[in-house]
């Protein structure tokens, strides 16, 4: 079974069991369909989704067999799957995070900037954290804008993407893990 993360639960909502969970692209199923929850342990079970509505920048979620607090608290932290066959197919240019993070990011004179590692998501447009070597075991982070004007290739088939920085912003060296 190919299963992607698409979400991950936050938090419960309420007494009554309801889950605040966060899409990374939107949710991909209504009420009344299953939906695959991954534990830290690596465990996935199915659950039927009774309810979904908008909540700020959340969902909320009503699951079948979570009735209280503690119960949708336990579910905290856990993944939200689905199966890549069940995701619709995105736009030319719309990619699905998982199909991103792990990319090698090289400017477009080939320059190396590291690993795309996470991708955090604002009001205006997603920002790509970029972690590499910059020798001496310091790490360098750089945050990229994920804007056309910026992003000017991204090749699924070679994991690379190519980018254009634009004026000031450089790797940061005083990120060091």
């Amino acid at each position: 079974m190919d299963l992607i993360p698409v979400g991950k639960i936050v938090g419960a909502h309420g007494l009554k069991g309801m889950i605040r969970a966060l899409f990374f692209s939107g949710p991909t199923f209504d009420p009344g369909a299953s939906i695959l929850i991954k534990g830290p342990s690596g465990d996935t079970k199915s659950f039927a989704v009774t309810e979904l509505r908008p909540n700020k920048k959340m969902i909320l979620l009503s699951l079948e067999g979570v009735e209280s607090r503690e119960a949708a608290e336990a579910l905290r932290d856990h993944k939200i799957m689905a199966r890549r066959s069940d995701l619709p197919e995105t736009d030319p240019g719309v990619y699905y995070w998982v199909d991103l993070i792990g990319m090698d990011v090289f400017e477009e004179d080939g320059r190396r900037l590291g690993r795309l590692d996470s991708i955090m998501e604002t009001g205006s447009a997603d920002v790509y954290v970029v972690q590499g070597d910059s020798g001496d075991k310091a790490t360098t982070e750089t945050l990229i804008p994920a804007l056309e004007s910026i992003i000017l290739n991204v090749d699924t088939r070679t994991n690379v993407m190519t980018v254009r920085l634009p004026e000031g912003l450089e790797p940061d060296d005083s990120k060091q893990r």
